[in-house]
């Protein structure tokens, strides 16, 4: 018996009489971004206060083998301060004065969509992504003058995989997981990664973080 979980949604295979080809996408796309920090009260974020320095995208097949791996930087917009908290945590030292501007990368990014998004069986997926990573993606496309709801609306599923980790363990009282000062259980992605044995090497690096 297969067990999937997607969001909020539990299937067990065998009580449907389904093949699981009928369920699976047939290619996965990951993204991830390294930002310039959060600006107002998370989760309810000022976008237009936020750039995205580095875009990391992973598609991977039905088997989740990586197909191709794309890493865009973009140059800090002028109008964009960036968190010291955020830059000592990616280290992106070299985004503050080099490399291609904010509309070059997005243009570069919406041609990777149209061309990954090659059919409707392909899965959206995400860390945190529901709360911040896609609504400042949305911002970002169309800041600079790219189509913003390309990826959803061409997605046969997009998925949250936090969400999904905090299902699972909510179900699953043996999986591994740490507690903070105040007894709740941290879901960062690299705290869950560690837990579960996942090297943390590149954390912090969009296109590792979608490994």
């Amino acid at each position: 018996m297969i067990i999937i979980l997607m969001g909020t949604k539990i299937m067990k295979i065998d009580d449907y009489n389904i093949q699981s080809n009928e369920i699976f996408p047939s290619k996965y796309f990951t993204i991830d971004a390294e930002t310039t920090g959060v600006a107002g009260r998370y989760p309810n974020c000022d976008f237009s206060a936020i750039d995205i320095l580095q875009i990391g995208v992973i598609t991977a097949d039905a088997n989740l083998e990586t197909l191709q791996e794309y890493d865009l930087h973009s140059i800090l917009s002028p109008d964009v301060s960036i968190a010291p908290e955020a830059l000592l945590t990616h280290k992106l030292f070299n985004n503050l004065d080099k490399g291609t501007n904010a509309v070059e990368i997005f243009t570069k990014f919406e041609k990777i969509i149209q061309k990954e998004f090659d059919d409707n069986t392909i899965a959206l997926l995400s860390y945190n992504g529901a709360a911040f990573d896609l609504p400042l993606y949305e911002h970002q496309l169309y800041l600079n003058l790219q189509p913003p709801y390309n990826m959803k609306i061409n997605s046969s599923s997009v998925i949250d995989v936090q969400h999904s980790t905090i299902l699972a363990l909510s179900l699953y009282p043996e999986m591994p997981r740490i507690f903070n000062e105040n007894g709740n259980i941290v879901t960062r992605l690299d705290v869950v990664a560690d837990s579960l044995g996942i090297s943390t090497d590149n954390a912090h690096d969009a296109v590792a973080d979608c490994h």
